[in-house]
This record gives structure tokens, C-alpha cells and sequence, in this order.
């Protein structure tokens, strides 16, 4: 069963979040593919991640669902950036 309220609004908001913050790494570093990929990663984006998800999420559980909107928002906009990005490199 899923879980339903708060718990869903704050896990959705969190993946928002962290899928939002970690596209740009993803997309415009070049980094060397090691065999534990996971495990090397820039610490100043995982702070970002580990810092800014979290927090939007327990303000969309706690003060307004409006939060939910505003991660949306950050997704969206790093996909649009993202896609442009990655289009602009491949010409």
C-alpha cells in the first residue's frame, strides 16, 4: 500500500528535489567512468542534494503543500536547462 498524506507529499517533493539538483552534474561534468560510479561523486552537489531536499520537503509536510509546487517548478526548469544543454553540445 502506498502511504498517503504527508508522507507522500514530503517523499514526492524530496525526489523532485534531488532529481532536480543532481541533473546539472550529471549533465555538464565530464568525469571518468569508474567502476564505483556512486561512490565518487562532487561533494559540493551532494550537500546541495542532502541540504536542500530535505528542507523543502519537511516545509511541504509542515507548512504548505504549496512546496510541492516549487520542486515541481525546480524539476522542470532542470529538465528544460538540461535538455537544451545536452542539444547545444551535440551540434
Amino acid at each position: 500500500m502506498l502511504p498517503t498524506g504527508s508522507g507522500l507529499l514530503a517523499g514526492f517533493t524530496f525526489t523532485l528535489v534531488v532529481i532536480a539538483a543532481g541533473r546539472y552534474p550529471s549533465v555538464v561534468l565530464v568525469s571518468p567512468q569508474n567502476r564505483w560510479r556512486f561512490a565518487s561523486g562532487e561533494l559540493r552537489f551532494s550537500v546541495a542534494q542532502f541540504l536542500t531536499a530535505p528542507a523543502i520537503a519537511f516545509a511541504a509536510s509542515r507548512i504548505s503543500p504549496w512546496f510541492l509546487l516549487l520542486a515541481l517548478i525546480l524539476y522542470l526548469a532542470s529538465l528544460i536547462w538540461g535538455g537544451w544543454y545536452w542539444d547545444s553540445r551535440r551540434n
